[in-house]
């Protein structure tokens, strides 16, 4: 039987009995690696240009503990684009000395980039275990450097600590719904929702994983998300109002002025297309593909999509959650087509004298990743070995084939 990338502790079925695989070395060496850059990048980073918009998180935490802040916080701060827990996450860094906590929050938001790597591509490994070790180790080596490359914009350029727990949380999601544990699962997703509000529109990934009642418990992470918010609705009445008013500036790369939108400021309409939109094409992913990792990648295209920034931080959750996806979908293989997406994505973003051709460009990148993520080919998963079939998102022991 051919040796595997990752230890997995009972990761498929053999004649009836559960296999436990072995890490190959070139694979210990890649994820250490990983880590080593990442650190390495990371304190190098911290002489330099660092954690742009940290201060937002410190002005986040001293109106929350502040006389004049308090419950008030989003009615009187809208411009806030992150939810409670972030700013209950960023308080203690915030409480250290000056300099400590930024620095904490840069080296350790830049090692949660190798955490969550890992976490998806075990996952996708579980799920395909007829692909050999050349083949991970492969896809690793491009992939890796693609995801760290990308990440430390998010986590140490700009110190996005609500971006980077949320991107970790749903990595570590897909590993527990391959793994059947449903409870950490949801536990993760409503982490993801709560820390930032467009996160709400993976809860639909509590639909996998098996378990009794996936309804109830998606139903369940979407009002623990919601309960964060409510101190600040029922005890400020004004903040719906206030974050409903609140509009962000149109970039001039923005997908919106594709579709006609030439106003200055982001449109009413904008926000709830975005998220209704997400969810449906995240419950699509799952209800009709059962693939979280479709579900993640379709959920970030149309959210950078609609939204009226091009932050060049913003293609890191697409570059995550590419490599996954192909990683998942034709396994084995390098992830070429998430790296050709995030530098046309990268191009888009940018002002290089094409006029108006950058919104629709961004526009039909993504609207293209879409397509080709729900309507491709599908792999049917079948009992392989002796195994037995499970539901949607369980995937020990199988053997896969593609299916139009």
């Amino acid at each position: 039987m051919p040796q595997r990338l990752f230890s997995v502790q009972s990761a498929g079925i053999h004649d009836g009995h559960r296999v436990e695989r072995t890490r190959s070395g070139v694979a210990r060496v890649l994820w250490w690696g990983l880590g080593g850059v990442a650190l390495a990048a990371s304190v190098a980073m911290l002489s330099g240009d660092h954690a742009r918009s940290w201060f937002f998180f410190e002005d986040a935490v001293h109106h929350l503990v502040g006389p004049d802040g308090g419950i008030d916080l989003y009615r009187d701060h809208p411009e806030y684009q992150f939810g409670p827990i972030a700013v209950l996450v960023a308080a203690p860094l915030v409480a250290l000395p000056d300099g400590i906590g930024e620095a904490v929050v840069v080296v350790v938001g830049s090692l949660c980039g190798v955490l969550a790597l890992w976490c998806g591509a075990t996952a996708v490994e579980r799920r395909h275990p007829e692909i050999d070790r050349g083949g991970w180790d492969r896809w690793l080596m491009v992939a890796g450097p693609m995801v760290m490359e990308s990440w430390l914009r998010l986590a140490a350029y700009t110190a996005h600590l609500d971006d980077v727990v949320l991107l970790t949380a749903l990595a570590a999601s897909g590993l527990a719904i391959e793994r059947r544990q449903t409870t950490s699962a949801a536990v993760f997703l409503a982490l993801a929702a709560a820390v930032k509000p467009w996160g709400v529109v993976f809860v639909p990934l509590a639909l996998l994983g098996g378990g009794l009642r996936p309804r109830r418990r998606a139903l369940l992470v979407g009002l623990a998300a919601a309960a964060t918010w409510m101190p600040f609705v029922i005890g400020s009445p004004g903040t719906i109002s206030a974050l409903r008013a609140f509009a962000l500036p149109v970039d001039p790369n923005s997908g919106l002025r594709a579709l006609g939108q030439l106003d200055a400021a982001m449109p009413g309409w904008d926000r709830p297309l975005q998220l209704g939109l997400a969810v449906a094409v995240t419950t699509f992913a799952v209800v009709r593909r059962g693939s979280w990792s479709t579900a993640l990648l379709v959920g970030v295209a149309v959210r950078l999509a609609l939204d009226p920034a091009t932050n060049h931080y913003y293609t890191t959750g697409l570059v995550l959650a590419g490599v996954l996806w192909e990683a998942d979908r034709w396994p084995g293989r390098l992830p070429w087509r998430t790296a050709v997406t995030a530098v046309l994505l990268e191009v888009a973003a940018d002002d290089i004298g094409l006029g108006g051709l950058m919104p629709s460009l961004r526009l039909l990148v993504l609207a293209a990743l879409v397509a080709v993520a729900l309507i491709a080919p599908r792999q049917i998963s079948r009992p392989a070995l002796g195994g037995t079939a499970g539901p949607p998102g369980w995937s020990a022991g199988r053997e896969t084939v593609e299916r139009r």
